[in-house]
């Protein structure tokens, strides 16, 4: 993978880890981006597709290596660092729900404006194909991290 920026954004930019699995990770500064508070993380990814005649030299648990990313660089930063994911996943969701379905508030005090997704507008979706593996991955990463897609 290769990542290209600007000369100017040189200076707040980092590259905290890069291998060869389809992962890169770079830490924005907050000065540099504007961010209020802190620092984020962006994972910039790509997945072989499913049936790709490279996959099989690629580890099938890429999903699970990035929940173990993030869950490290929580650590490390002692979660005061947004983290944003990125990239091509070939995956199909089709119509499937990409956030936590049958979320609650009776159980997690939230803001009064707190609104539930499956109250929200349904999402428009063009993938009219059937879920594939890597579908359903990302869709069970979300919701691990209790995050929307």
């Amino acid at each position: 993978m290769v990542v290209l920026y600007r000369e100017i954004l040189a200076g707040g930019i980092t590259c905290l880890k890069y291998t060869n699995d389809g992962i890169v990770w770079l830490k924005l500064y907050k000065d540099l981006f504007d961010f209020e508070e802190t620092n984020a993380l962006l994972a910039l990814c790509y997945v072989i597709p499913v049936n790709s005649s490279r996959q099989d030299t690629e580890d099938a648990d890429f999903f699970d290596r990035l929940l173990l990313d993030v869950a490290q660089f929580r650590i490390y930063f002692d979660n005061c660092v947004d983290i944003f994911v990125s990239g091509d996943f070939n995956a199909r969701t089709a119509d499937r729900p990409d956030y936590v379905a049958h979320d609650d508030t009776n159980y997690i005090p939230l803001p009064e404006d707190y609104t539930l997704y499956e109250d929200s507008d349904p999402r428009i979706s063009t993938d009219t194909e059937a879920p594939n593996a890597h579908g359903h991955s990302l869709l069970d990463y979300g919701n691990r991290l209790n995050s929307v897609l």
